[in-house]
């Protein structure tokens, strides 16, 4: 999942998250994927909902906190989420297990 975020493969992201949430519903960083994935697909509803449950459930953890980032530009209607950054495998730990799973 990492790596199709790394490289804006939003589609493939969002199959591949969404097949996650399927199997270990109780795993945050899927629901954190896809709902990236649906923000730079256009999918708006989808994204605020996959982003808030994410945002709710990790109760400030910040291993989640692009959630609120994301929730954040949808709020203040700035242009489209996708700023190009890339996520740092290497600044938290449930980032780094994303690595180690999906590489």
């Amino acid at each position: 999942m990492l790596n199709l975020h790394n490289q804006h493969q939003w589609k493939e992201l969002l199959e591949i998250s969404e097949g996650q949430i399927r199997k270990t519903p109780d795993w945050l960083t899927p629901y954190l994927f896809s709902g990236i994935a649906n923000a730079n697909l256009g999918n708006k509803e989808a994204a605020i909902e996959r982003l808030t449950l994410v945002k709710d459930e990790a109760a400030g953890n910040p291993d989640y906190g692009e959630a609120e980032r994301y929730l954040d530009r949808f709020n203040s209607d700035k242009p489209e989420p996708d700023t190009g950054e890339r996520l740092n495998v290497h600044s938290s730990p449930a980032r780094r297990r994303v690595a180690l799973i999906f590489t």
